[in-house]
């Protein structure tokens, strides 16, 4: 068999399919799908794809929920040349509204249900001219239209497809109060899938969990890892997911040995395995990588009191817009201190971090702007070239090389062994579970409702360090905090409406005439003021 070209992750699929046939490569509900038979799965859908039209270039949306019907879409997708653009059905009618109107995909896929509710939700989908491949039962899709508004098909897969192509878009949050779509292509996208299955000498008894959201980069790399060595990928049903103690049964009963998270996850495994501790749960676990959010020494040591050094910790950075992750390290002892911040560690392979003060090298301890250089990066913002330029910049320490790097807006230092720390954000941006938002996305949404006067947007941690939204705000006339929430749940995604509402009098202003956002009340301190004090019930309260 011929060498695959690695710069595409789905020939690299082809490949290992050939290899290990028989091996299983997706575990979910209670079945197993063969490399072979997702291979004849993903080589029908592909063939059906391309002869309603699409090609290079093509957007195609799909509102399947995670398994082998998505995988195997995703790679009969790419392996036509097209993009594809996952739909979160769960997201409010004008964001969708927002996405479909910006990427213009020519198809959508889906289940009957699935896209029944789109079509609930946006009810001019067809008068588009979007497209739609109903999902049947039996795997193969059922298309609406013949083809999708081109003169002809095809006459083939793409023979010049370049590994500079396109192959994914994924949302995120802007500071603009629009989500910024990201187009990430095949080289970067394969790069890093092999960076990682090389450092941690990956082979084919990899068992890697599916969390992330699929409308999150990161759901790629637990889909697309596996494909790499001839693993498999475990995902939970809805119930094993949103139940942490029946999460940890279900990753033991997996034997899942790979799992990526943000730090909030990791914590919840923490809790589950001091409370399971006689029971020595995660006996199979190997290894947790983890990225999105700042990992605490705290964190570490609460993991290694419960569970020793027999899991190792990897502590991971980067940005959608550099494709996944470019930094990494691994935790090999106890930290020093619990209110310790842990390295994000050193670049992957191809990749620089340059940490920047005033146009030159930060010293060592000396915090800076983090940027970030690599030929795997993203190809930036789609269809919005004055914020792939704001973002993907000339390098400040040679502006006349013509090389270009990517500013993170995140601020960090050199440590004594030229590891890097990750220090915070230099504007609004927060991460909630590791998921980034823009805090004036947010504030915008609420500013726009009617009777708020003023609204500002804080990000408060809590007892873990896990992030949550309060909104402070003044009134022009009356509205209930339900009625705000109910507003926000049609314009925002659930995990963007704020946790916390704070109405105040007036907002407190600086010197300057800014809101003094320090001299904001903590919620609890305004609630205690209006509850009586209720002793707990039981242990657990």
């Amino acid at each position: 068999m011929p060498t695959p070209d690695k710069r595409f992750i789905v020939a690299v699929f082809e490949a290992t399919a050939a290899k290990y046939p028989d091996h299983t490569v997706v575990d979910h509900a209670g079945r197993s799908v063969t490399y072979a038979a997702l291979r004849e799965h993903t080589c029908a859908i592909a063939e059906s794809l391309h002869n309603a039209g699409v090609g290079r270039g093509v957007i195609v949306g799909s509102c399947l929920a995670p398994g082998a019907e998505y995988l195997a879409t995703l790679l009969a997708i790419m392996k036509t040349g097209g993009i594809v653009l996952p739909l979160d059905l769960e997201f409010p009618p004008r964001r969708l509204d927002a996405i479909l109107k910006k990427t213009t995909p020519a198809l959508i896929v889906g289940q009957t249900s699935d896209l029944g509710r789109l079509a609930e939700r946006v009810p001019d989908v067809k008068e588009r001219g979007i497209g739609t491949a109903i999902m049947e039962r039996d795997g193969s899709l059922g298309f609406d239209t013949a083809r999708l508004g081109f003169p002809d098909p095809p006459a083939g897969p793409p023979q010049d497809l370049s590994p500079d192509d396109g192959c994914y878009l994924m949302y995120t949050s802007g500071s603009t109060g629009e989500p910024k779509a990201i187009l990430g292509c095949h080289k970067s996208l394969s790069h890093f899938m092999h960076w990682e299955a090389r450092e941690f000498e990956l082979d084919d008894t990899l068992r890697v969990s599916q969390f992330a959201p699929l409308t999150f980069d990161a759901s790629l790399r637990d889909l697309l890892l596996p494909l790499v060595v001839g693993g498999r990928v475990c995902i939970p049903d809805d119930e094993d997911r949103t139940n942490p103690r029946r999460l940890v049964n279900w990753l033991d009963q997996q034997q899942v040995n790979l799992v990526h998270c943000v730090p909030s996850f990791f914590r919840v495994l923490t809790a589950e395995a001091e409370r399971s501790a006689q029971q020595a749960p995660l006996t199979h676990l190997r290894r947790i990588l983890m990225a999105g959010e700042a990992l605490h020494g705290k964190d570490v040591l609460r993991w290694m009191d419960v569970a020793g050094d027999r899991v190792e910790l990897v502590n991971l950075y980067g940005c959608s817009e550099t494709t996944l992750i470019k930094t990494f390290h691994r935790i090999t002892e106890r930290p020093a201190s619990p209110a310790s911040i842990i390295p994000v560690g050193r670049p992957i392979a191809n990749t620089a971090v340059l940490i920047i003060r005033n146009g030159r090298l930060s010293e060592i301890g000396e915090i800076g702007d983090i940027y970030i250089n690599t030929p795997f990066a993203s190809k930036g913002y789609y269809q919005d070239p004055e914020a792939t330029a704001a973002g993907f910049v000339p390098n400040p320490l040679d502006p006349e090389s013509g090389q270009t790097v990517y500013r993170t807006g995140d601020m960090g230092r050199y440590l004594p062994d030229r590891s890097i720390e990750f220090i915070g954000r230099l504007d609004s941006q927060v991460k909630l579970n590791g998921i980034r938002v823009e805090l004036g996305e947010v504030e915008r949404a609420v500013n726009a409702l009617e009777n708020v006067e003023q609204a500002v947007i804080v990000a408060l941690s809590g007892p873990h360090n896990e992030k949550s939204l309060a909104c402070y705000y003044t009134l022009a006339g009356a509205v209930t905090t339900e009625a705000m929430r109910r507003q926000l749940s049609d314009i925002l995604p659930d995990y963007m409406v704020p946790a916390f509402f704070v109405q105040l009098d007036e907002l407190p202003l600086n010197i300057n005439g800014k809101v003094d956002r320090k001299a904001l009340p903590k919620p609890e301190e305004v609630l205690y003021q209006q509850v009586s004090y209720e002793a707990p019930a039981h242990d657990d309260e």
